[in-house]
């Protein structure tokens, strides 16, 4: 009975965060579309982007060479994570997949980019100024004028 009870517990449990991710990814894109990753484990920016409807219909690539995309506040655009060019940096494709656009050029890791509510400006977490760990940093949304927020002895990341 207990093994019954916590398997239903683990299911509702496990419902409940898919249900919630695939509401947050699709909500902020305004455009009614999930984006996901299709990756091997590790694979620092190499994988391929995808957007796919609520429903599971509809798959359509966006890119390779991409992981962890999130919509523009429009939903106009996507900022992705690229190894393509070596190191780990942030760039920019049209919600059709065109036009892809480099935004960071530092030597080092860029990632996990957010875009701000008017779409104006990135924030993300880079180590270009701190190889032993991670600092916050923003810049316009075209990449230029990026600003270092935070001077960490260690991990500052995951901006939103």
């Amino acid at each position: 009975m207990r093994q019954a009870m916590l398997a239903v517990v683990v299911l509702s449990a496990a419902v409940l965060v898919s249900v919630t991710t695939a509401g947050a990814s699709s909500s902020s894109g305004r455009n009614g579309r999930v984006l996901f990753s299709e990756t091997y484990q590790y694979a620092y920016g190499s994988g391929f982007l995808y957007a796919i409807n609520p429903n599971g219909s509809g798959r359509v690539l966006i890119s390779g060479n991409a992981v962890n995309g999130s919509w523009s506040p429009d939903g106009k655009r996507i900022l992705f994570e690229s190894a393509r060019k070596g190191d780990l940096d942030l760039w920019t494709i049209n919600a059709d997949g065109s036009f892809p656009k480099e935004l960071t050029f530092s030597v080092g890791i860029d990632q996990d980019g957010a875009y701000s509510p008017d779409g104006s400006q990135i924030a993300f977490e880079s180590n270009r100024n701190n190889p032993s760990g991670m600092d916050i940093f923003v810049m316009n949304a075209d990449g230029t004028s990026p600003k270092r927020l935070t001077d960490a002895q260690g991990f500052n990341g995951d901006p939103a």
